[in-house]
């Protein structure tokens, strides 16, 4: 089977994944969706998507829903937008079908572009920045808690007619614009991230683990040690969610209320993604792409990182049975966190 050019194909179809194509099938865009759970793909395949949330209720159908091993090409636009760690997998079967002139934007979590590249070619890379909250709430249901907003831009930073076209394609999807910096963009939400990955040490929401100041200053610190490995990258960072995670960086007592004040209140989900695959799902977590990621850039840059080290030693053992969620947990990283701080 020939695939047409100008149908989009959606690698992934949870949360963000599920959402991206509804969105596009809704404004007319001829849209097919790869996806590898069996049980999913059924539901996709019987009844179309179920995309309900803040942009309404509605039932979509796409062009074509398709298993991994049954992607044929060529293949024009691709949106990836599984989990990092099916990166590798998604791309196995995408970088043999992609046109000489296609490309995959990656609408991921992480800093995948690199791996992107590495198997299809930077000139067939776009990078993205996801800044929406949605989620996979069973087989062909996902639903939609923001509007939110994506970033995308090239790998070395040149605007370039493509780019403008993704562009208008996703501003179907959510407020879309372009830059000239996706790697600032990308590592502002690498370092929310860590927020993210060590809310998962707890068995509580977020919103409660960000009453106590003594936890304010836990995630404050994670993230400014994660800030620092970004700058240490040569990264100049942008805004993520109207913060600039350079904030996370205080010298004052008054800069420390300026973090206090950028902190999130919590999550519209309750909790994180990587809270949820660990506890509701029980499956792998992000984590080694996210928060394991930022300790080896900033270790590669001579930062000892001890922060995020430890936070990814723990989600790990709670992944493996081995350590109880707890506030313990949290309480075991004030120490190395107020020996960053003031006051």
């Amino acid at each position: 089977m020939t695939v047409e050019q100008d149908v989009v194909t959606v690698v992934g179809a949870g949360g963000i994944g599920g959402t991206v194509a509804g969105g596009l099938a809704l404004a007319g865009e001829r849209v097919q969706v790869v996806e590898a759970a069996t049980a999913h793909v059924a539901a996709l395949r019987a009844g179309g998507l179920h995309l309900d949330g803040v942009r309404g209720d509605h039932h979509v159908r796409f062009e074509r829903v398709l298993l991994p091993n049954e992607l044929t090409g060529p293949l024009g636009r691709v949106i990836l937008a599984v989990k990092s760690q099916h990166t590798d997998a998604a791309l196995a079967v995408i970088a043999p079908a992609l046109s000489a002139d296609g490309v995959v934007v990656s609408l991921q979590n992480g800093l995948n572009e690199h791996r992107i590249a590495a198997a299809v070619g930077a000139a067939r890379t776009v990078g993205g920045m996801v800044h929406l909250v949605a989620d996979y709430v069973g087989p062909g249901h996902v639903t939609r808690f923001s509007e939110g907003e994506l970033r995308l831009g090239e790998l070395d930073g040149q605007l370039r007619p493509r780019l403008l076209g993704l562009t208008r394609l996703l501003g179907h999807v959510a407020p879309t614009a372009t830059t000239d910096n996706i790697w600032g963009y990308l590592w502002a939400k690498q370092v929310y991230s860590c927020y993210l990955v060590a809310t998962a040490l707890v068995d509580a929401p977020s919103s409660e683990q960000l009453a106590p100041a003594w936890a304010k200053r836990v995630f404050v610190a994670i993230m400014g040690e994660a800030a620092e490995a970004a700058l240490a990258e040569g990264v100049t960072l942008e805004e993520y969610g109207g913060v600039n995670p350079c904030v996370m960086l205080p010298r004052t007592p008054g800069e420390m209320a300026t973090a206090f004040a950028a902190l999130p209140t919590g999550s519209a989900k309750g909790n994180s993604g990587i809270w949820r695959d660990i506890h509701l799902r029980h499956r792998p977590s992000e984590t080694e792409y996210l928060t394991g990621e930022v300790v080896r850039v900033g270790q590669r840059h001579g930062l000892p990182m001890p922060l995020n080290a430890r936070v990814a030693t723990m989600v790990a053992e709670i992944e493996r049975g081995e350590r109880r969620a707890d506030w313990a947990n949290l309480r075991a990283l004030e120490r190395l966190a107020n020996a960053r701080l003031p006051g």
